[in-house]
């Protein structure tokens, strides 16, 4: 859940991390000249507005994280029918309505819950 006050500084923060290493995707001189002018204690505020405003930009047309080399951006949205996801009541699933289950049984997904996650990572 996200303040809705909060909630433009975070998007902007996501898009200049890398989903899969959680670096900024931002490398070497770049990366030194942003953190130079930012810890700058003689830096104005609204100069320092300005930096962050570059850096976000910077990152947001990065592609491919220099760090580990995934790629980052928007990803597209799929549209998957029900007939490839099944049946899906992942609440039920999850919890189990059997009090004869055991807590393990009930920590393991169901066959339902792992044919969404595969079709899930299939298309993608």
């Amino acid at each position: 859940m996200f303040h809705i006050g909060y909630f433009k500084h975070t998007i902007a923060i996501l898009q200049c991390i890398c989903k899969r290493c959680a670096r900024v995707m931002v490398m070497g001189d770049d990366r030194a000249a942003f953190l130079r002018k930012m810890r700058n204690p003689r830096t104005e505020v609204l100069q320092r507005a300005a930096q962050l405003k570059k850096l976000n930009e910077k990152c947001k047309r990065t592609k491919i994280c220099p760090h580990c080399g995934e790629a980052n951006g928007t990803r597209p949205h799929t549209s998957l029918s029900r007939e490839k996801l099944g049946r899906l009541s992942p609440a039920r699933d999850w919890v189990g309505s059997s009090s004869s289950e055991s807590p393990a049984d009930k920590a393991r997904p169901s066959s339902s819950t792992r044919a969404l996650l595969r079709a899930l990572r299939d298309s993608m």
